[in-house]
């Protein structure tokens, strides 16, 4: 078994236990975005596929079950599901930098887990569902939802590692000792390319409400089409995908197909 599958099913056991006193509101749900930098252990594993950026995935807060039909129904379905998905992403992942931070160059189980987790257990979301909300980059006026950082004493600046961008109030995640009221910095072609993205000035944000200039065009234009040009493509809202790709995803060996059912 992939080792990555192993530790995001622990996480997922954490995410059901802590989810509703972690997140800043109910309609919290972010598209997750991290950088490639030595800082920390995912920007390392980025760095080896893009010096630009990583989707992680699009987050979803637990939706609470109400009978005991519902949780059944979910556990005898969510293998199909995940399979389903692994169908879709591996033709995809590439196109969208949705890496598997534990073995950079493979697919899909980790990415399936995600949407496991996130699409079909939180939220009920097709694999297609899912697929749009992490790879649909047309609307530019979705908040910053989601922060982390590291202070780096050297320039009193606390080092963006990744960013979130959706519905609901920003949540800092102060993993590595985000030092309040220090702003914000993306690090540029100045900096060293273990910690750099290159072609970029280094660009600052304030500590109190940074999205106000860390908007999600800023993010997609400056750091997203420098890696995937096509997302800043005139009248292009998405990668190009099979024109039979929503019809088929659910279509079984004998050609049937058996829709997923509101759970």
């Amino acid at each position: 078994m992939n080792f990555g599958v192993v530790l995001y099913a622990i996480y997922t056991v954490l995410h059901f236990v802590v989810s509703a006193s972690v997140y800043p509101s109910e309609n919290w749900e972010s598209l997750q975005f991290k950088l490639p930098t030595d800082l920390n252990y995912y920007g390392r594993k980025c760095r080896q596929y893009s010096q630009y950026y990583c989707l992680d995935k699009y987050e979803t807060q637990f939706q609470e079950m109400h009978s005991e039909w519902q949780v059944t129904r979910l556990k005898k379905t969510e293998k199909y599901y995940e399979q389903s998905f692994k169908h879709l992403i591996v033709n995809y992942w590439k196109d969208i930098n949705m890496i598997d931070q534990y073995r950079t160059d493979g697919c899909c189980d980790l990415q399936a887990s995600k949407y496991l987790l996130n699409g079909y257990l939180n939220k009920r979301m097709t694999p297609a569902e899912y697929l749009d909300k992490i790879a649909d980059y047309s609307n530019d006026n979705i908040n910053l939802n989601s922060i982390s950082a590291f202070y780096w004493s050297k320039i009193c600046m606390n080092v963006i590692l990744g960013v979130g961008f959706g519905p609901g109030p920003l949540m800092r995640e102060n993993i590595l000792e985000e030092i309040p009221n220090a702003p914000y910095i993306f690090p540029g072609q100045e900096f060293s390319q273990s910690i750099g993205i290159p072609g970029i000035p280094s660009a600052v944000f304030g500590y109190v409400n940074p999205g106000v200039d860390l908007t999600f065009h800023w993010f997609k234009v400056h750091i997203m089409c420098k890696d995937n040009p096509w997302i800043c493509e005139r009248n292009r809202t998405h990668f190009n995908r099979s024109p039979s790709w929503h019809k088929n995803e659910f279509e079984d060996e004998n050609g049937n197909n058996d829709e997923m059912k509101t759970v």
